[in-house]
């Protein structure tokens, strides 16, 4: 149990995600808009960064948005995944 804690402890959670942007909104608002959505699932599942690993950021490439980042619960790489499937 610990070797998968430990796994997922350092697991880095990639993902590129292609997606058409928008009409009603440019490239940088949709960047914008999932960085404020995954600063409001920082304060639910890492508060306090003392005692659980956040480290999660999207960016803009040529239209396409890349979401990078690292977490220590597979729960919280779950519900992430899930967030960015069913809203972008």
């Amino acid at each position: 149990m610990n070797a998968i804690k430990d796994r997922i402890k350092y697991f880095f959670l990639v993902l590129v995600l292609g997606l058409v942007s928008c009409t009603n909104q440019t490239d940088s608002s949709v960047t914008e808009e999932m960085q404020t959505a995954l600063d409001s699932l920082k304060t639910i599942y890492a508060p306090d960064t003392r005692v659980a690993l956040w480290n999660v950021s999207v960016t803009n490439i040529s239209g396409k948005l890349k979401l990078v980042g690292e977490v220590d619960k597979q729960k919280t790489y779950t519900d992430i995944t899930n967030f960015i499937n069913d809203n972008y």
